[in-house]
């Protein structure tokens, strides 16, 4: 009774967490998307620590389906990326393909393809911050 328990008690605070996502993030603002990615991330960490692939998988679908920037935000960031916009939206969609292919492989119970999908994760939230951070932070102050 008790893993019943625990599941539902994460399900509930990933949902709320889900909520909490659209409900933080009024005019899109990136700050707030990656505070609630950042949940996110944590809560499919500790779901693969504990080997629980479903809640790993709910927790990489929330990944998948972030908010977007509103236009205000993707204006800023498009002035200081300049023609490096396009690789920022290639890195954000490796993003989701990645959290995608980790959903399904947990909710199909393949534990190597699952931490494959983690590390293609990882991976790519790591080559967007490397590569864009630097110049997007100040320009969103």
């Amino acid at each position: 009774m008790k893993p019943i328990v625990q599941t539902l008690i994460l399900a509930a605070a990933l949902l709320s967490g889900a909520n909490a996502i659209a409900d933080e993030a009024p005019g899109n603002d990136l700050r707030l998307i990656m505070q609630g990615l950042e949940r996110s991330m944590t809560a499919l960490d500790a779901a693969l620590w504990r080997g629980n692939l479903g809640d790993a998988a709910a927790a990489a679908r929330q990944v998948a389906d972030h908010p977007k920037v509103g236009q205000a935000t993707r204006g800023k960031i498009k002035q200081a990326l300049g023609p490096d916009m396009q690789r920022f939206g290639e890195a954000d969609h490796k993003v989701h393909e990645a959290a995608t292919a980790l959903a399904e492989a947990a909710q199909a119970g393949d534990i190597p393809a699952t931490h494959r999908a983690r590390l293609t994760l990882q991976q790519g939230c790591m080559q967007c911050h490397e590569g864009f951070r630097a110049r997007v932070t100040p320009v969103l102050r």
